[in-house]
């Protein structure tokens, strides 16, 4: 391929499918299992479009871009160490048949780092929230690591606050104890509600409040 708008469009297409949410029926992501399994019924099935992209996830996206970048960057400029620090690091680990799959923000020295962006100062004021928490100890399970630490940016005011986590087994023993739920919600079968991260679910007043079918 060699001509100009061919090669510009392909750049676009991976692009956006990198910045939409879309639906893998073949396994089940730690994104996926740390949330509600009722929440994830309603993303794939519900959900209006500009629910799966809209600007807190291209924000996301794209300064997890930028972390992996300077990471590079410091590693070429000998700052740091690759053995110290890596990247966007794929893992996967089978349960109960089913593929669980993430990709960890950073992993320094034996500590896995997870990044979360955030227009809501209540993430920089307030605890860490469950679903975050949960993130990072499945990604703890997964590796066989038993540090964690969450940092939030509060990107108005570039705030900063770093959370340590410690692996909770209560806590991933009740995750993976949902992933056939959501293996199950991901081929658009309603599932039970959670008492599981109100506090921070975009759907939250719908869900107490009304029936899913409001939503659609």
């Amino acid at each position: 391929m060699s001509n100009v708008q061919d090669i510009a469009q392909l750049i676009v297409d991976k692009l956006i499918n990198k910045l939409m949410t879309n639906v893998n029926r073949e396994c089940v992501y730690v994104t996926e299992l740390s949330k509600c399994a009722y929440y994830i019924y309603w993303l794939y099935n519900k959900s209006p479009i500009e629910h799966r992209i809209n600007n807190f996830i291209i924000e996301g996206t794209l300064m997890h871009f930028v972390i992996e970048k300077i990471v590079k960057k410091l590693i070429e400029e000998g700052a740091v160490s690759p053995e110290h620090v890596k990247s966007e690091i794929d893992v996967e680990k089978e349960f109960n048949g089913i593929t669980i799959k993430g990709r960890v923000d950073l992993i320094i020295n034996d500590t896995i780092v997870e990044f979360k962006f955030t227009h809501n100062p209540r993430l920089i004021y307030g605890l860490p929230k469950v679903w975050h928490i949960a993130q990072v100890n499945l990604y703890m399970w997964m590796t066989g690591l038993r540090k964690g630490l969450i940092i939030y940016i509060h990107l108005p005011s570039l705030n900063v606050k770093m959370w340590k986590v410690s692996y909770d087994d209560e806590l991933v023993s009740n995750r993976l104890s949902k992933v056939n739920d959501v293996m199950i919600a991901k081929h658009g079968k309603e599932v039970e509600k959670e008492m599981f991260g109100c506090d921070i679910c975009p759907i939250y007043a719908q869900c107490r409040f009304a029936r899913i079918d409001m939503f659609s």
